[in-house]
């Protein structure tokens, strides 16, 4: 198999992947898509230095969280204080009425410093060890440990005022009560699995009607677990 060919492969395949962990770090899905599109512009470059890499999709998910990084960077420049940097909310706001069960999850996540967010999708969502986590983040497994903690406190809270929220807007509005949020909060000594998330996906050169069939679902529900392994 040739290098473009290797390159068209590894994209088909972790085209969501990528664009869903992107997405839960932006919360915006056309800057999610246009931060893969970036980061896989850069490795395709060098694919044939890549592709011989023990793990090459380490390499391309650092891209791309680096990525994001960089556009939340130049989004803060632009709309707040250096002093207030990392107090806002990323993406567009998220009122009430917008809100499902999985949509619970994203207006929580918005309550995260992106950093912190991004510890707490790569190690729960994506279910990564806190090793794996530290080198995708670029940062120590120490501080690893201190952002999923406070992360998932912060969560707790957020989760359970936008349960609130949405709970008392149903009763009065007199109608059935929405699902309530499916991420489940468990005990640190029950444990968490390895298994990985992937899905099929399209490439770049796919025309935008056939590529709007592939954009990345709302994140399932998962577990958070406390402590390290």
């Amino acid at each position: 198999m040739d290098d473009e060919s290797g390159f068209r492969q590894f994209v088909n395949a972790r085209w969501p992947a990528l664009v869903q962990s992107a997405y839960l770090i932006t919360l915006d899905r056309g800057i999610a898509e246009d931060c893969v599109q970036e980061a896989l512009a850069r490795v395709h470059r060098r694919w044939n230095r890549t592709a011989v890499m023990d793990n090459p999709e380490a390499y391309v998910r650092k891209a791309v969280v680096n990525a994001a990084f960089s556009w939340r960077r130049k989004r803060r420049v632009r709309e707040v204080p250096l002093e207030h940097a990392g107090a806002q909310a990323a993406g567009e706001p998220v009122t009430l009425s917008m809100l499902d069960a999985d949509d619970q999850l994203v207006a929580a996540l918005r309550s995260l410093p992106p950093q912190m967010r991004a510890a707490v999708v790569l190690r729960y969502v994506e279910d990564r060890s806190e090793m794996e986590t530290a080198h995708l983040l670029g940062c120590t497994v120490g501080a690893v440990k201190s952002a999923t903690s406070r992360g998932v406190s912060k969560l707790r809270v957020a989760l359970g005022a936008v349960e609130g929220q949405q709970s008392q807007k149903t009763q009065n509005a007199q109608s059935p009560r929405t699902p309530s949020m499916t991420a489940e909060l468990i005990n640190p000594d029950e444990g968490h699995t390895d298994e990985g998330r992937s899905g099929e996906v399209r490439l770049d050169e796919i025309s935008p009607g056939e590529r709007n069939q592939h954009r990345p679902h709302k994140p399932q529900s998962f577990r958070f677990v406390e402590g390290s392994r």
